[in-house]
């Protein structure tokens, strides 16, 4: 376990036999640690692991593991709500979604976090959840399905500090598209802005303090502060911001280097395969000529508002705070591979053999780096 694992263990653990975390404060919203103030779901899913695992290490990873072998579902739930109505996809629907979720399943960029006693993993599950039920909504025009999108992005907010930007942006969008869209539900809009408003208010509250806003100020890619002051700061900033951005597509730490922090990846393997480019390619080609406005919206804003949160701070780009990119990048990957399907040449069944094959080779590679050299080089 490294440190944040062990603070959120001990926390957790004092939670189950004291109902109080290791400073005293009864079943609190945010905890206390090194240097920060942690968000509270993953604390208590831990408190939770422990009844059936007890102080183990397989306890505090437990449900991080759990909610990255279940997003993989997710993506899957996802990838086919997106294509199954659309004329042009609906046929290969079910077997897009189930290559979609291999690939996923399979990224070493989400397999590092998921093995792991990281936040992020069940803020992305909760997160990615909220958009299946947002598209379920957008097919549907059920309520339900607009409370499951509230109650998921509230979730994640709570659970992964990246996401206090991410899913407010993400809610008011989805509530703002919808509502221009349907605009006789505007009271089911209302009473959903309502319930996210009041679940957000404690969150909100904090992030208002001293304490809520140490976090940020620590790792400010602006300095000692938010934003400097004065016309030449704000440019300053700006251009920080865009560069750091930017940073989260460069293909050196997409395919290459990764951040290269040894608890974030493996060494000398990208965060995707190179395999994946071709498709990626190909995918942003069906993504120009493609009328279906759901799986456009989906994956441009996946990708704008993925790299925001993360690029306000340092360092920059960052794996850890970047997950999220994963979705949009498999997403991308599968309209990839069903672009050049859609090609029905002599050399279509050669090329997907051939990236089955590289594929499968790739990540045994991967794996067995993993399991055996990995271990020792990344000693902490």
């Amino acid at each position: 376990l490294y440190l944040d694992e062990v603070s959120i263990g001990l926390n957790a653990y004092d939670i189950l036999k004291t109902g109080k975390d290791q400073y005293g404060f009864s079943y609190p919203l945010t905890f206390k640690s090194f240097g920060d103030y942690k968000m509270p779901v993953y604390v208590y899913l831990v408190s939770l692991s422990m009844i059936f695992f007890g102080k183990t290490d397989l306890a505090v990873r437990f449900p991080s593991a759990l909610a990255g072998t279940l997003t993989v579902l997710v993506v899957f739930l996802l990838i086919r709500e997106l294509l199954k109505n659309d004329k042009q996809t609906k046929s290969l629907a079910n077997a897009m979604a189930l290559v979609g979720s291999v690939v996923f399943a399979i990224l070493p960029w989400h397999l590092q976090f998921s093995r792991g006693g990281f936040e992020v993993c069940v803020a992305l599950f909760s997160y990615s959840l909220g958009l299946f039920f947002g598209l379920r909504f957008w097919n549907t025009k059920k309520w339900l399905y607009l409370l499951g999108v509230v109650l998921c992005l509230c979730t994640s907010e709570y659970t992964y500090q990246a996401y206090r930007v991410i899913s407010p942006l993400t809610f008011f969008l989805i509530t703002m598209i919808f509502f221009f869209k349907e605009k006789k539900l505007f009271k089911n809009f209302l009473i959903a802005f309502f319930i996210f408003i009041v679940i957000s208010l404690p969150l909100i509250a904090f992030s208002l303090t001293p304490q809520g806003q140490e976090r940020l100020l620590g790792t400010s890619a602006f300095g000692r502060g938010i934003f400097s002051t004065g016309f030449v700061g704000f440019i300053k900033d700006i251009i920080i911001f865009l560069n750091n951005y930017l940073s989260y597509f460069s293909l050196t730490f997409l395919f290459h280097l990764g951040d290269q922090i040894n608890r974030h990846q493996v060494q000398n393997f990208g965060l995707l395969y190179f395999w994946q480019l071709p498709f990626c390619i190909a995918g942003l080609y069906f993504l120009a000529k493609t009328k279906n406005i759901a799986i456009r919206l989906v994956i441009i804003f996946l990708f704008l508002i993925a790299p925001v949160a993360p690029a306000i701070a340092l360092p920059s780009p960052q794996t850890l705070r970047s997950l999220l990119l994963t979705v949009p990048f498999t997403l991308l990957t599968v309209l990839g591979i069903y672009q050049i399907y859609l090609q029905k040449n002599k050399w279509i069944k050669f090329i997907f053999a051939a990236t089955a094959v590289l594929a499968l080779v790739s990540f045994v590679y991967f794996l067995n780096y993993y399991f055996v050299q990995y271990p020792k080089e990344s000693q902490i």
